[in-house]
């Protein structure tokens, strides 16, 4: 995105300002996705190398 004038800034922070109801509707969903066991395991979550499977990350998360 170039930023040339006045209205390019504008517009761009106009996007960011969306950002963060963005999250917190994506929180919502993994929120209502655990309540209804409705979650994927680990491993299927990992991305593929050009090794092969990696194993996943510990990953803490508190959802309260």
């Amino acid at each position: 995105m170039k930023f040339n004038t006045e209205s390019d800034y504008e517009k761009y922070l106009s996007r960011m300002r969306g950002v963060a109801v963005q999250v917190e509707q994506g929180i919502t969903l993994m929120r209502e996705a655990i309540r209804l066991n409705r979650t994927n395991h680990a491993v299927s979550m990992v991305s593929m190398g050009d090794k092969g499977l990696r194993p996943p990350r510990q990953v803490l998360i508190s959802f309260t």
